[in-house]
C-alpha cells in the first residue's frame, strides 16, 4: 500500500510540474554614472561633453540619445566615442550605414536625435556625446546667465551617480559667480575656486530634469553676441529667493506630515491590536490548552475538507492524491500494480458507485478520474498523466480538476462557517490595513529624515514598523476563531505533530495496522506518508502488515510508490492546465524651474 501512496503522492507533484512554460531571456540595463562637462566660452557659447555609463545584461545593438536645442540655433562639432574600460575610446564616425561603429543624427529643429550602432553584451560600456551649443550664455546689463536642463526630464531610466561640472574661462571675483539648481532635492550644489560649478546627485530620478542657473559678471562673456539691453540681475535673485521659499514651505509642509502620520500611524496599529484581544476574549474567553500529540482524528473529515478548512490550504495535486488514497480505504476505489516490462505503472479501478456517505467532492474525484479521465471502470495513472493529449483533453481534464476544487471549498465551507467568529473577517482585514499602514509610514518617515535630515523621524519609523510585525505576530497566534475552531485547529496540528514524531513511540500502544492505514491517508495529505510507511514497516512484523495493510504492501514492493502518485497527478493537472506565454550659489537643489533650456533631453538604449 505504501507503494500506491507514493505513487498517488508522484502522479500529484508531476501535474504540477510538467506546466508547459516559455523561457524568456531577460535583458535590461542601469545608468551607473553620468558626468557632464560644460565649457563657457567668451563668445557665449558652450562646449558640452556627456559621459553616460550602461551597465547592461543582455543583448543590445546599441544607443539613443536625444538632444533638445530650443531655442538655440543647431548644435556644431559633434563627436561620438565609446569608452571600454581599460581601453582607448573609440571614435565613432556618422553616416548611415547603420553599421557597427557608426551613427546617424536627424534633426528635428528642436532635437538632435543621435542612434548609435554598437553591439555591447553583458559588460559595461560608457558612451560620450560631445557638442557645441551657441549663444548658450545671455548677455544683460548688469549680469551673464547660463540657463539650462543640463539633463532633460525625457530619461525613462534613474541615472545613478549624477555630476556636473560648469567652468568658466577664468576666475571672477569672490561673490560674483552665484549659482542655483533645481531639479530633484537631494542634489547638491557646490561653487569651486570662483571658476567652478560643480551639481552632484547620488541619484536622479526618471523623468527628472537636472537644471543649472549659474551668473557671473559680463566681462566673462565680453564676445557673446546673444544679449539684452536690460538689467536682470535683480529679477533673477528675486525669482530664486521665491523658489527657495516656496521649497522651505514644502520642507515644512513635508515634515508637518510626516509628524502627523508618524504619530497616527502607531495609535491606529495600537487600536487594532487593543480590538483585536478583546474581541479574541470575548470569542474564546477559555481558550484551548494544545496537546503535545493527539494519538486519535480530531474529527470526522477528508483530507482535502481537513487542509482547506483547518489548515487555509488551497486543494492541489497531493489533497488529490489523499483523496484517491481515502477512496481505496473506504472501498470505492482499488489500486493495482501492472506488469511492465520497464518501470512501473498503477491501476485505479471503481468497485462500486458513490453513495450518499461521500462528500461532493469525492464523488467529483470518482467522476473526474474514473469516468471523464478514464474508461469509466478504471484509470492508470500513466492516462491521468497523458490528459494533455489533445487540446480538447486537456480542456476537460481542467474544468473537472475546476469542479473538484470548487467543490472541496463548498463541502469545507460548513466546517469554515463552524469554526470562525463573527468579526473574522473585520479583524483580518484590520490587520491587513495595520500591516500595510505600517510600512507605508516606514518608508514614508525614512524617505523623510533622509530628505529633511531628521534624525528622530527613523525613531517614529521604526516604532510603528515595529507594531505593525507585533499585530501580525498577535493575529497569527490568536486567530479570530470559535471555542472551536480553536480547539479543532490545535488538535490538527497536534495530530500532526504526531505523525512527525511518530518514531518515538510504540505505534502498537495507538492502535492497531488498519487504524495506521487510515493515518496514512492523513500522512499523505502531510506529505509525511513516507515517515509513517516506514515505521510500519519497523514496529510491526513483516507478515502481519503485508497481510492486513491496504498500503504497506505497495510501498513494500515500490519505496517511491507515494512519490510515484503525487507526480503522476501533478503531472497530469501541470500539462493539462491553461499556460501562460510571455511575450529604462552653493547649497541643495530646489524645486521648480528656472526656465532653462533642453528640458526634453534624454536617451537611452536599443
Amino acid at each position: 500500500m505504501l507503494k500506491k501512496v507514493m505513487a498517488v503522492i508522484s502522479l500529484s507533484f508531476l501535474l504540477v510540474l510538467i506546466l508547459p512554460m516559455r523561457s524568456v531571456q531577460a535583458k535590461s540595463y542601469e545608468i551607473i554614472n553620468y558626468d557632464v562637462t560644460v565649457d563657457i566660452v567668451e563668445d557665449g557659447s558652450a562646449y558640452f561633453k556627456e559621459k553616460i555609463t550602461y551597465d547592461f545584461e543582455g543583448e543590445f545593438n546599441g544607443f539613443l540619445f536625444d538632444l533638445d536645442y530650443e531655442p538655440h540655433e543647431t548644435p556644431t562639432d559633434l563627436l561620438v566615442k565609446v569608452e571600454e574600460v581599460g581601453k582607448e575610446p573609440v571614435i565613432i564616425s556618422r553616416d548611415n550605414s547603420q553599421t557597427s561603429g557608426t551613427y546617424e543624427v536627424e534633426d528635428t529643429e528642436t532635437y538632435l536625435n543621435f542612434t548609435v550602432y554598437n553591439p555591447v553584451e553583458d559588460q559595461a560600456l560608457t558612451v560620450v556625446y560631445e557638442y557645441r551649443i551657441p549663444d548658450m550664455v545671455t548677455n544683460y546689463n548688469d549680469i551673464a546667465q547660463f540657463n539650462r536642463k543640463v539633463i532633460g526630464g525625457a530619461w525613462e531610466d534613474v541615472l545613478y551617480d549624477v555630476d556636473i561640472r560648469i567652468s568658466l574661462p577664468h576666475p571672477v571675483e569672490p561673490g560674483e559667480l552665484q549659482a542655483w539648481a533645481h531639479g530633484d532635492a537631494t542634489g547638491q550644489v557646490t561653487i569651486e575656486n570662483d571658476q567652478f560649478v560643480d551639481l552632484s546627485l547620488d541619484a536622479n530620478p526618471a523623468e527628472t530634469f537636472v537644471e543649472a542657473n549659474v551668473i557671473f559678471p559680463t566681462y566673462i562673456t565680453f564676445d557673446n553676441t546673444n544679449q539684452v539691453e536690460e538689467d536682470r540681475l535683480q529679477t533673477i535673485l528675486a525669482n530664486e529667493a521665491s523658489l527657495q521659499r516656496e521649497q522651505e514651505a514644502q520642507r515644512e509642509r513635508f515634515l508637518l506630515i510626516s509628524i502627523i502620520l508618524g504619530i497616527i500611524g502607531p495609535i491606529f496599529t495600537l487600536f487594532v491590536l487593543w480590538w483585536l484581544r478583546k474581541k479574541y476574549m470575548q470569542t474564546n474567553p477559555n481558550p484551548y490548552q494544545e496537546p503535545d500529540y493527539v494519538y486519535e482524528l480530531p474529527e470526522d473529515m477528508s483530507p482535502a475538507i481537513m487542509m482547506k478548512a483547518v489548515f487555509k490550504k488551497n486543494p492541489d495535486a497531493v489533497d488529490v492524491s489523499a483523496t484517491i488514497l481515502d477512496l481505496v480505504r473506504k472501498g470505492y476505489l482499488k489500486m493495482e500494480e501492472l506488469d511492465l516490462p520497464r518501470g512501473f505503472d498503477y491501476r485505479l479501478t471503481k468497485l462500486k458507485e458513490p453513495s450518499d456517505a461521500l462528500f461532493e467532492h469525492e464523488k467529483q474525484l470518482l467522476f473526474w478520474l474514473i469516468d471523464q479521465t478514464g474508461d469509466g471502470q478504471s484509470v492508470t495513472f500513466s492516462e491521468i498523466e497523458e490528459s494533455d493529449a489533445s487540446p480538447k483533453k486537456a480542456k476537460r481534464f481542467n474544468e473537472e480538476r475546476e469542479e473538484w476544487v470548487r467543490t472541496v471549498a463548498e463541502d469545507a465551507q460548513s466546517y469554515t462557517v463552524h469554526y470562525r467568529a463573527p468579526h473574522a473577517s473585520l479583524a483580518f482585514g484590520l490587520m491587513v490595513m495595520s500591516v500595510v499602514a505600517s510600512i507605508i509610514f516606514f518608508v514614508g518617515l525614512v524617505a523623510a529624515a533622509f530628505i529633511l535630515d531628521v534624525a528622530w523621524l527613523h525613531v517614529l519609523a521604526i516604532v510603528g514598523v515595529s507594531l505593525g510585525i507585533y499585530t501580525a505576530y498577535y493575529y497569527s497566534q490568536h486567530p479570530p476563531l470559535t471555542p472551536e475552531g480553536d480547539r479543532a485547529g490545535k488538535d490538527w496540528r497536534a495530530f500532526k505533530r504526531m505523525l512527525e514524531d511518530v518514531g518515538d513511540f510504540r505505534m502498537e500502544d495507538i492502535g492497531s495496522v488498519g487504524l495506521w492505514d487510515v493515518y496514512v491517508v492523513y500522512a499523505t495529505a502531510f506529505g509525511i506518508a513516507e515517515t509513517v510507511l516506514d515505521q510500519m514497516a519497523i514496529q510491526y512484523p513483516e507478515d502481519l502488515v503485508q497481510t492486513t495493510s491496504l498500503f504497506y504492501p505497495y510501498y513494500y514492493y515500490n519505496p517511491f510508490y507515494i512519490g510515484f502518485v503525487n507526480q503522476s497527478v501533478s503531472s497530469g493537472m501541470a500539462a493539462a492546465a491553461p499556460s501562460l506565454s510571455a511575450s529604462g550659489a552653493g547649497g541643495e537643489f530646489s524645486g521648480g524651474s528656472s526656465g532653462g533650456s533642453g528640458g526634453g533631453s534624454g536617451g537611452g538604449a536599443f
